[in-house]
């Protein structure tokens, strides 16, 4: 969780209690999703399955140690999932998913915020 354990504890950082609260951060906002996401829909063993599709893909697409680049393709995935929805059907969430992952894959082989490497 901590990227540079050692300077941060030479520093005086506590770095068992930054790393615990990150992990309590991060599994309280999941069962807060979860709890939100229960007044919605139903729940089946199935129910995440297109939340990791799109998780992924965003990763994939953003990189995945870049936030800023994570953030911007989360935003571009939102509205194309929101408009192309309002503008075909809610059956073809998964087909605008998954071609616009692979149209940017054939145009972007190295992701969508690749740095090009330095000579």
């Amino acid at each position: 969780m901590i990227e540079r354990r050692d300077a941060a504890f030479v520093v005086g950082v506590d770095v068992d209690r930054v790393q615990a609260f990150a992990f309590a951060v991060g599994f309280g906002s999941a069962a807060l999703a979860g709890v939100l996401l229960s007044m919605l829909e139903q729940f089946s063993p199935f129910s995440g399955f297109p939340f990791t599709i799109a998780g992924f893909i965003v990763i994939i697409l953003g990189g995945l140690g870049n936030v800023a680049a994570g953030l911007v393709a989360s935003l571009l995935l939102g509205v194309l999932e929101t408009y192309g929805v309002a503008l075909t059907s809610a059956t073809w969430r998964s087909v605008l998913l998954y071609g616009a992952f692979v149209a940017a894959l054939l145009l972007f082989p190295n992701g969508l915020f690749a740095r090009r490497a330095r000579t």
